[in-house]
């Protein structure tokens, strides 16, 4: 059971496939921010972790959120979808966003949807 905020949405759990992983969130603004999955302490009793830094009153009123969460292992792809358009985001890429966990993230570049609906992680084709 979780206890949440009136009018709090809660988002899907997003698994850590290695240790070197980072965690991507993206705000309703379009703003993203990745940094080491090592920077999530793990919380007693079920208690959160605050990943993204939200002002008190945006988010008291509801003006910004955080819309998705993903784990990012290295050398996989970061997707993220606006409605049915997709963009992805290398590895490489991704360092651009690079933070540290509660900080407010970067605007995604010029030209990219601001209202990212979902993200999910692409791993590398396996090769034989």
């Amino acid at each position: 059971m979780l206890n949440v905020p009136d009018k709090a949405h809660v988002l899907p759990p997003a698994p850590v496939p290695s240790p070197d992983s980072l965690v991507a969130v993206v705000s309703s603004e379009g703003k993203l921010l990745a940094f080491p999955v090592g920077e999530v302490p793990e919380m007693p009793r079920g208690k959160g972790n605050k990943l993204y830094d939200i002002p008190s009153k945006k988010a008291a009123a509801r003006q910004e959120l955080m819309t998705a969460v993903a784990v990012v292992p290295p050398n996989a792809t970061l997707v993220l979808w606006s409605g049915e358009q997709r963009k992805t985001i290398d590895w490489r890429d991704l360092q651009d966003y690079l933070g540290q966990r509660a900080q407010r993230g970067a605007v995604l570049k010029r030209g990219w949807p601001r209202k990212i609906t979902r993200m999910e992680t692409s791993l590398p084709q396996a090769t034989n």
